[in-house]
């Protein structure tokens, strides 16, 4: 009977230490190669071969040399147990899993010579090495205790999950994390947005651009919606669009006579801080960097209406004069004192900088995005950002730039570590990871005790149903559209769960 109690209790270790295997191989994966936009070509320097990998270097931060070291730690604990099972010393499994890291890792650097944005360097493979090597040491001090009490955790959650019961914890296992998303998602809300704000052209309300932006603006408009992409590049065309007026807040076009005064006539003109420039008659404004616009008054109208769709689209036609030595605001809406900015397009030299300020960014700070070497000087840019409540979207010349996803992967990237524009996505993926696959691992184990498989009812009501709801949720409390993407993935994850935590699992509980 002991022996029976010891081969069981065996084969469940090693389940697990297969279990997370398999995760840490998939999780390093998805990290390191993530939005998997791979070319044909490789990234390298001329005649050299990519074997020798891409020598550009890459973040050489304490931080990300930390980061790429936890990242491979569950590797080594996890292929650790399988080396040391084939009677191997210690010394031998540490070794296997040092050298198992290191070409696991190069195959990644090689994979990312050929994925756009990112970088391939030798700094990553030790660091992940390393990793490798601290899981197995790991592994060696304390992985039989660490995968007997996941065995244990599995058996006790088994028991637990039979059905009518599995339902509650299943359904207030989600209803938890609907109440955390919203909490979330509330952040990405203009709740923050002050209606002292003035709306200003060539520098922000404070005047802290020095000196402000030279060049000539020739349209600016503003929206209380989320224009729909596929009108974008026929009004950049300068189509007649039906129905483009509705949610049209503000409109200067600055060529038309009287063109300092907003045509739906809502809002207050905007005027010259100081004389205008010289160049009275220029058929457009001319900002000589020492005179700016603004409204003779605050506009709260706009910025209350803005606050309550939380959503908006800001148009902008300039022409830059220069593209050297400039770090100056083109349009903002924003403050005097307290100096705030609430949304701004800004130039520095050739980067377009977006700001946005939520209660995500902070009280104080507005989250920036760059797009770089897209502004010549003395050539027209047509802006156009759009915010549906979560998604900021930027077209340039009527075409689709980049996309930002704000939502609750987003706050929880933020509790971690600085958050990174260009990880946005991954945060988002991150989140419904952690909500849909653990979801799915306890639908799993509470379908051993339900039916002999994963019935479709069963996963219609606790994967289908609260991947669905989570989206309601979510659209409901930003305002954007409900992501069908997000909920299929959601779906998958959710189903990848169940399959995960019942690899190897014979129905109603019994282990092979």
């Amino acid at each position: 009977m002991e022996n029976q109690s010891s081969a069981s209790e065996s084969a469940l270790s090693a389940r697990w230490s297969t279990r997370l295997l398999i995760l840490a191989i998939l999780g390093i994966l998805f990290l390191t190669l993530f939005p998997f936009r791979f070319a044909l070509h490789p990234r390298i320097a001329a005649n050299r071969s990519p074997f020798l990998l891409g020598g550009r270097g890459k973040d050489p931060s304490g931080w990300n040399a930390f980061l790429n070291v936890v990242l491979f730690v569950p590797f080594g604990f996890a292929i650790s147990d399988k080396l040391r099972s084939r009677a191997r010393p210690w010394a031998a499994a540490a070794g296997l899993s040092l050298v198992s890291g290191v070409l696991f890792s190069y195959g990644i650097e090689f994979l990312q010579l050929y994925d756009a944005g990112r970088d391939s360097g030798w700094e990553d493979i030790i660091a992940n090495g390393t990793g490798a090597l601290v899981g197995s040491m790991l592994f060696a001090l304390c992985g039989r205790a660490v995968l007997s009490l996941l065995s244990k955790s599995e058996e006790a959650s088994a028991k637990l999950l039979v059905w009518r019961r599995a339902e509650w914890v299943i359904s207030a296992y989600f209803a938890a994390w609907f109440a955390i998303s919203a909490f979330a998602q509330m952040q990405t809300r203009l709740s923050n947005w002050h209606p002292d704000d003035l709306l200003t052209v060539g520098n922000n309300a404070a005047g802290e651009s020095h000196p402000s932006w030279k060049g000539e603006v020739f349209r600016l408009q503003i929206w209380n919606r989320a224009l729909p992409g596929e009108v974008v590049p026929k009004l950049s065309a300068g189509e007649m669009l039906p129905g483009l007026q509705a949610g049209l807040l503000a409109s200067y076009d600055f060529s038309a006579p009287s063109s300092l005064r907003d045509q739906p006539n809502s809002f207050p003109s905007l005027s010259w801080t100081t004389n205008s420039p010289a160049e009275e008659d220029a058929p457009y404004p001319s900002l000589d960097g020492r005179n700016w616009l603004t409204s003779q008054l605050a506009v709260p109208n706009l910025v209350n209406e803005l606050r309550k769709t939380n959503q908006f689209t800001l148009r902008a036609v300039f022409k830059p004069r220069e593209t050297s030595g400039v770090d100056a605001s083109i349009v903002s809406l924003s403050r005097r004192r307290p100096n705030l900015v609430d949304m701004e397009i800004r130039q520095q030299n050739s980067t377009l900088v977006l700001r946005l300020r939520n209660p995500l960014s902070g009280s104080r700070f507005a989250f920036f995005w760059l797009e770089r070497n897209v502004i010549a000087e003395n050539q027209a840019l047509d802006v156009l950002f759009s915010y549906d409540g979560a998604t900021a979207s930027l077209y340039l010349d009527g075409m689709p730039s980049r996309t930002y996803r704000l939502g609750p992967g987003a706050v929880a990237g933020r509790f971690a570590h600085d958050m990174r524009p260009s990880a946005l996505e991954l945060y988002a993926c991150g989140y419904y990871f952690m909500v849909f696959f653990t979801g799915g691992i306890l639908t799993g184990i509470a379908s051993r005790n339900n039916s002999r498989s994963l019935s479709l009812p069963f996963l219609a009501t606790s994967i289908f149903l609260p991947a669905l709801l989570l989206e309601l949720v979510l659209a409901g409390v930003s305002g954007r559209p409900i992501s069908w993407e997000f909920t299929a993935f959601s779906i998958g994850i959710g189903i990848a769960g169940a399959v995960w935590i019942n690899a190897g699992v014979q129905p109603a509980g019994q282990l092979k």
